[in-house]
């Protein structure tokens, strides 16, 4: 029912002629990469480099599809009492959401100090950051899994935006797997620069659009646009914006599986870049 649902929401966008400007920069000329599924498209902006699924959704389609709609295994199946007691005596170590390596990245750009888990579902992250020494909160788009993060594992999981912005200046934000989630990344880039104190890193995990398998299956490749994934990012877009958000020029490497190639700056080669997760960092000025 989800799917036709979406599948309905894209013809009518299509009917009406839904502009095909850029969701980011708001250019009109865009340029057609692949087709999927007959009614979507892969597009990329050639003035911000953003690549882009059209038709394109609103801030409130986004809203009311990760309050109701939205299924993605352990990172949306809310677990018993039973198992959450088990999940937390291992510290999730082991389990799907096991995020100790991505914290390992994180400390060593953050050793310490106040992090925002951007994106943080039901607060698993959130969990471990505080185990690791963080005084760490999340944000959350849905707000019954927010509520479930704060009942089960006694972690600060918000969906009030506001409750987030009084918590700044911070020292980190870390985002895994979100942005490619989001209409447009603007907010949320602005969002980081707001935050941040001087000195303050975002740390970003996606799917990389420019990888080795992006490139050569397109949109075959399953992250790279659907309904669930509104964008398709590679390191031309954060290489190309992320200075005028006030950070200075982004670090970049790239995974397959858990094999991190080490941060680095872009060189403008997307072979540097060929894993299928992309890691972003960027440090605020």
């Amino acid at each position: 029912m989800a799917r036709l649902a979406f599948a309905m929401s894209c013809l009518r966008k299509r009917l009406k002629q839904q502009e095909r400007s850029c969701p980011f920069c708001g250019k009109p000329e865009t340029i057609f990469l692949e087709r999927k599924f007959v009614l979507l498209e892969l597009r990329r902006c050639p003035n911000c480099e953003l690549q882009f699924r059209w038709p394109k959704d609103t801030d409130s389609d986004n809203d009311a599809f990760y309050q109701s709609e939205y299924e993605q295994g352990a990172v949306t199946a809310l677990p018993s009492q039973e198992e959450i007691a088990v999940l937390r005596k291992s510290n999730f170590v082991g389990s799907p959401m096991d995020l100790s390596d991505r914290l390992a990245i994180l400390a060593g750009l953050v050793p310490r100090g106040k992090i925002l888990d951007y994106g943080s579902s039901w607060g698993y992250g959130v969990y471990q950051l505080v185990g690791a020494g963080y005084d760490a909160f999340g944000w959350e788009i849905s707000r019954a899994r927010a509520e479930f993060g704060r009942a089960m594992l006694e972690i600060a999981v918000e969906s009030d935006w506001s409750v987030i912005e009084r918590r700044a200046p911070l020292d980190g934000i870390f985002s895994s797997h979100v942005l490619e989630h989001l209409p447009s990344p603007m907010p949320a880039l602005d969002a980081f620069s707001r935050l941040l104190a001087p000195g303050g890193w975002a740390l970003i995990f996606v799917p990389n659009g420019g990888g080795k398998h992006a490139r050569e299956e397109g949109v075959r490749w399953g992250p790279m646009i659907g309904e669930k994934h509104c964008l398709a990012l590679a390191a031309p877009f954060f290489a190309k914006n992320l200075v005028a958000y006030g950070f200075e020029p982004p670090l970049f490497a790239s995974r397959f599986g858990r094999e991190l190639v080490s941060l680095l700056p872009w060189n403008g080669d997307l072979r540097a870049l060929e894993g299928d997760e992309l890691v972003v960092a960027a440090r605020k000025r």
